[in-house]
């Protein structure tokens, strides 16, 4: 199974209307002579990176989706593991009533693909995530 995707959280005053945990990447095949690797984990967005096919790399996640990048291929006449793709970010969605002039956020970077090895190919990246902020007047 694939690594999980990410959580997040938000601080009072803010009022949580929902978070999700982002998905899982999905495992690699075990196969020979070759195997795929796997899809990247999705979030609300979607956006996650394919895994690559028999000897080819991983594909990136979209930009700024916070998706997980897909696990790279194999490319031996072994039996031997293709890559699992990455976790995805998590997402949330927040009411801020009175809000301040200024606020500090972060935002998680996507991160960097395996690189390739021996008989495995190279990771796709994930993306870094987002914020969005949409205002309502009255």
């Amino acid at each position: 199974i694939g690594p999980n995707g990410g959580t997040c959280s938000i601080s009072s005053p803010a009022i949580e209307l929902c978070a999700f945990q982002g998905g899982r990447g999905l495992q690699g095949v075990v196969t020979t002579p070759y195997g795929p690797g796997g899809a990247g984990g999705a979030n609300s967005f979607g956006c996650a990176g394919g895994g690559g096919s028999q000897a080819s790399a991983g594909q990136a996640a979209s930009t700024n989706s916070g998706g997980g990048g897909g696990g790279g291929g194999h490319n031996s006449s072994g039996n031997y593991n293709a890559g699992h793709g990455g976790g995805a970010g998590g997402y949330l969605r927040a009411l801020i009533n009175g809000p301040a002039a200024t606020y500090s956020y972060a935002v998680g970077a996507g991160g960097v693909g395996r690189a390739a090895s021996g008989t495995s190919m190279a990771g796709g990246d994930g993306a870094a995530g987002i914020i969005i902020v949409t205002e309502y007047y009255q």
